[in-house]
């Protein structure tokens, strides 16, 4: 059973949350309206690609790519089940630790999961 909300209120409009929301969207609808050339090459520059970090550890566009690809989806599905969960648990989770640590949070369990993609092969 797939959940469609929680039974927990909040304090304070989730505004991190509602953001991240956003800002996935408007990138998935972005790279949605590239022609294949266009996606193919923002797929390159901006997705993280272990290989790519491997060679140059330290390079700044690189480790941009840890944050980027945050926000990069490979399809509907794949949006709309983050975006789901994101909006039922992030707000809750927002609301406990506030939005400048929740986005804290947010931010290094992307990194943690890139990273822990890498480890096992990815």
């Amino acid at each position: 059973m797939i959940p469609i909300r929680d039974e927990n209120p909040t304090r304070r409009f989730p505004v991190v949350t509602t953001a991240l929301l956003v800002a996935n969207v408007l990138a998935f609808l972005y790279m949605l309206a590239l022609d294949e050339g266009g996606l193919m090459a923002t797929i390159t520059e901006w997705a993280f690609t272990p290989a790519r970090f491997i060679a140059e550890p330290l390079s700044p566009a690189v480790l941009a790519t840890f944050i980027s690809a945050m926000f990069m989806h490979g399809g509907w599905l794949h949006l709309g089940s983050n975006m789901l969960y994101l909006w039922i648990f992030g707000n809750n989770v927002e609301d406990a630790l506030g939005p400048v640590r929740f986005a804290g949070f947010y931010v290094t369990s992307g990194i943690v999961a890139t990273v822990a993609h890498m480890a096992i092969g990815g």
